[in-house]
């Protein structure tokens, strides 16, 4: 595609700690160069245990910021090499690359699916009418329009999953990662999601998903 790169990893390296807190055996992630384009999607396919969610960590700052281990090579996101930056946050992250794990309960913090949309952007102390008008664009962007005030707990397993879509994209990002999004899903949850990813694609969004079964997302312009 040739366009602008959102995020980027260099001969990228990660042990886990192990057990003892010192360097796991084997490197989870080795030698890993890739770039992601503004505007594509891109499908990482692969057998488990092959460091799909260990690379989606590493692109979203999870890796090295909260989980423990050693990170040798560069990572970028918008250009800003963010493993060595002290002073790029969890927080300031999230509002570049959005990051929805394979279980939305894990995710999921409040009590009604508005406060929970709205918990990112009250954390950032932005105004409260802009918070209104976002989480309610949102909600109504991702078909939970009338779900406002819902418990998160009554919600279907997709509709739990587009909550927690709707809290990331509530922070702004240019691009999303998806780690196995559709394993929990049946057919039509997975129909369901890829209409969501080519919602999210059509909005301008950058989109990594990490998934095996490649041939839903033959759309994708990448799979690597």
């Amino acid at each position: 595609m040739g366009g602008r790169v959102v995020a980027e990893a260099k001969h990228l390296t990660f042990f886990y700690a192990d057990a003892q807190g010192g360097r796991a055996e084997h490197p989870a992630l080795e030698d890993v160069n890739l770039a992601i384009e503004a505007g594509s999607v891109t499908a990482l396919i692969g057998p488990s245990g092959c460091g799909k969610t260990t690379l989606c960590k590493c692109l979203t700052g999870v890796i090295p910021k909260l989980t423990p281990g050693r990170l040798t090579g560069e990572v970028f996101v918008d250009g800003r090499e963010i493993a060595g930056d002290g002073s790029a946050t969890i927080g300031s992250l999230s509002e570049r690359v959005g990051f929805v794990l394979q279980e939305p309960d894990h995710q999921i913090v409040m009590t009604t699916a508005e406060d929970d949309v709205a918990f990112g952007p009250e954390n950032l102390m932005r105004p409260p009418r802009e918070i209104r008008a976002s989480v309610d664009a949102i909600l109504s962007d991702m078909g939970l329009e009338g779900k406002e005030e819902v418990s998160p707990s009554r919600l279907s397993g997709g509709e739990k999953q587009r909550l927690a879509v709707c809290g990331a994209l509530a922070m702004g990002p240019e691009a999303m990662v998806f780690d196995e999004p559709t394993s929990n899903l049946d057919a039509a949850g997975k129909a369901h999601f890829v209409r969501l990813v080519k919602a999210l694609r059509d909005m301008g969004k950058t989109v990594v998903v990490v998934e095996h079964d490649f041939e839903i997302f033959d759309f994708a312009d990448r799979w690597t």
